[in-house]
């Protein structure tokens, strides 16, 4: 069966989108994990093409999702970028004056920016339930299994108490756009996954999609076939 919803190839989708994301390196004792609290999707002839804008304004969407991921700082956009060191023990992002910096998206915000080009959004916003940046799944379990509770997490993650300042206005808290669950179905997410989305959906007027799998996990844009127009479907449903 043909798709329903038309797909633009990569190289469009980067022409008519640009990403910008918030790096820093979090230290742990004597570790140094490289991470990433936000990525701006904007397209890119608007006025959202400001690092400014992309902060102040309310996204079309949210999409919480989880690495393991590709995208990076654009460092042929940020020649003098220099990533900053955050100490675990005094952690703190302050979300409105933080610095954005290009970055080079990967397959799955690829994925995102198709729904937007359907949808004619012009920015949305990503999170993930853990900030950790690393393209191997299996260190990133072993990190999420470190997690003692969902709401006291440790600081990697947006979700944990310390945060909430920043979670919240990431989440535009109280005037939250539509949000897009997306992190996966692994064992290890359930703690923070339930937290995530009860924290979320709280208020009754929420709107959100995702494709459910069982209790509080959803499909990864790059785990399910027809994830592009299963999610456009209810998008266009609600």
């Amino acid at each position: 069966m043909k798709p329903k919803y038309i797909k633009l190839p990569q190289d469009k989708l980067r022409e008519k989108y640009h990403c910008y994301g918030h790096f820093y390196t979090l230290q742990v004792k004597n570790k140094l994990i490289p991470c990433r609290s936000v990525l701006e999707i904007v397209e890119a002839s608007s006025d959202l093409d400001n690092k400014i804008d992309q902060i102040l304004k309310k996204p079309d969407a949210i999409a919480i999702m989880m690495n393991p991921g590709g995208s990076e700082p654009d460092m042929l956009n940020e020649p003098d970028y220099i990533e900053t060191i955050i100490d675990g023990n005094f952690f703190s992002i302050d979300f409105i004056n933080k610095t954005l910096v290009r970055a080079i998206p990967d397959t799955t915000q690829d994925r995102i920016m198709n729904i937007m080009s359907v949808r004619e959004w012009r920015h949305v916003r990503i999170l993930n339930l853990s900030d950790v940046r690393e393209k191997n799944s299996t260190y990133l379990k072993e990190h999420l299994l470190k997690f003692k509770d969902a709401s006291d997490s440790s600081v990697h993650s947006i979700f944990s108490a310390k945060r909430k300042g920043e979670r919240d206005n990431a989440l535009r808290i109280d005037d939250m756009p539509l949000i897009i669950f997306g992190w996966g179905t692994e064992a290890c997410l359930e703690k923070v996954a339930e937290h995530a989305f009860k924290y979320i959906t709280l208020n009754n007027n929420t709107k959100f999609v995702g494709i459910k799998q069982e209790k509080y996990n959803f499909y990864h844009p790059g785990r399910r076939k027809n994830w592009h127009d299963d999610i456009l479907n209810q998008i266009f449903n609600l």
